[in-house]
């Protein structure tokens, strides 16, 4: 369903099976577009809403299937791309992600590839071509808001889980749970939060059992950086740990072990050192994090395994606090925020 209006494929004697809307009412059900002109009908199936645009898998029911589009209207409603330009395609399992749709379909040459599309002809493509076996193959296609997952096989793997961010180079495979070339074979993928569910057989001899990946912590590409954190900020996995984004003197490492925006040079952890009346060193901390332990170590030689804890505390707000050290000969004071 759109709005209010709901699509649907219904059959009829004079056009066979083709797209039809219904509001509902008696008058308000009528055929929209009769696509295969004919009795013969076509086979429509993966309707998925998007921008308010119906986008679905449609075609001859002794061909190939094809990507269509429709606003509701006769005019407005066409085909994306044609067998023609594709080699082969039958479109299967419509995801949408952001701006963009996803969908597995057959290229003649590559096989079952993962493809995505803006809507239109010229932004409609293959995302990573994953090897040149005309018996490649996409299981499955399940998004989290952020990755597109799915089962696929590379020839040097086997069948395993892969996600993708919709570039080919943030297209690669999660794990080798079978370690060698065997085959995990992941199916039945179920995204609920941040949690991945699926089903595998990578132990041996236990047959099927079930997995979960949680996205949150996954660091695909390994830049010490986890997906989730770079996806949210960045909107892909192309930066590091090293780099410092926003040039504010923080590299992106610091800025999510701070839990300080990347992307914003004003949003960092400031420190400033003082002096108080009774001898003790104040350390002035501004931009502080509710629920995050700051710490204050000393070292007389900066070397490994040197360092001691002068003082820690859990902020409960973000208003600016104070690390207060006292001198050497008396013990820690408590950390306290300031007025």
């Amino acid at each position: 369903a759109i709005g209010s209006v709901l699509y649907f494929a219904g059959t009829s004697s004079a056009t066979g099976a083709e797209l039809w809307k219904t509001d509902g009412t008696l008058a308000g059900t009528v055929l929209v577009e009769d696509m295969n002109p004919g009795t013969a009908g076509s086979n429509l199936n993966w309707f998925t809403s998007w921008n308010g645009i119906l986008f679905y898998s449609a075609g001859p029911t002794n061909g190939n299937n094809e990507l269509w589009r429709s606003d509701g209207s006769a005019a407005g409603t066409f085909r994306i791309r044609t067998s023609a330009t594709l080699g082969s395609h039958t479109p299967e399992n419509l995801s949408v992600m952001g701006n963009t749709l996803y969908y597995r379909a057959i290229h003649s040459s590559l096989g079952r590839q993962l493809w995505k599309t803006d809507g239109t002809e010229a932004g409609t493509g293959i995302v990573k071509d994953h090897g040149p076996d005309s018996a490649r193959h996409i299981l499955g296609l399940m998004t989290n808001g952020n990755d597109l997952f799915y089962s696929t096989h590379d020839g040097i793997h086997g069948w395993e889980l892969w996600r993708s961010d919709g570039t080919a180079a943030g297209t690669l495979m999660v794990t080798d749970l079978t370690t060698d070339s065997g085959d995990a074979t992941p199916g039945y993928l179920t995204a609920m939060g941040t949690k991945l569910f699926f089903s595998a057989n990578a132990l041996g001899g236990l047959g099927t059992e079930l997995y979960v990946y949680d996205t949150a912590q996954a660091d695909s590409d390994g830049d010490e950086l986890p997906d989730a954190w770079e996806q949210t900020h960045f909107g892909n996995l192309a930066r590091n740990g090293s780099d410092d984004s926003d040039g504010d003197g923080l590299n992106n490492l610091t800025e999510w072990i701070s839990e300080h925006s990347p992307a914003d040079p004003n949003d960092r952890l400031h420190l400033s050192f003082g002096a108080s009346g009774a001898g003790n060193a104040v350390f002035h901390i501004s931009k502080v994090r509710p629920d995050v332990t700051y710490r204050l170590e000393k070292s007389t030689s900066l070397a490994p395994g040197s360092w001691s804890v002068v003082a820690e505390q859990t902020y409960p707000a973000t208003a600016p606090a104070q690390i207060i050290a006292p001198p050497r000969n008396q013990p820690p004071a408590p950390i306290t925020d300031c007025p």
